[in-house]
């Protein structure tokens, strides 16, 4: 005989789908939120590319990467699948090393 769990749960299909409507709405409202507080700090920025970071260090981009993932330097600002530096805080890191 085949034995199968079943998981009683309190709310019905209805009360669990706008449970998760809430959830998720609430997840996007605080991305968007994030990205808006994110693009406040950088306005005014002078934001670096890989590249500019890179040379600035004198570093490759392969170096670069792999102190990104060690955290030798600051950490980036992403926007989407791109990535920049303030060049203040990099200047500054630079000045400190």
């Amino acid at each position: 005989m085949d034995k199968r769990s079943f998981i009683v749960l309190p709310y019905d299909e209805g009360q669990y789908k706008e449970i998760m409507q809430n959830v998720v709405s609430d997840a996007i409202i605080a991305a968007f939120e994030k990205m808006a507080q994110n693009e406040q700090k950088v306005k005014d920025e002078v934001l670096l590319s890989r590249k500019e970071t890179a040379d600035l260090y004198g570093i490759s981009l392969v170096t670069l990467r792999a102190w990104e993932k060690d955290g030798i330097i600051p950490k980036p600002i992403r926007m989407g699948s791109r990535v920049y530096w303030p060049k203040s805080v990099i200047m500054n890191d630079i000045k400190n090393k």
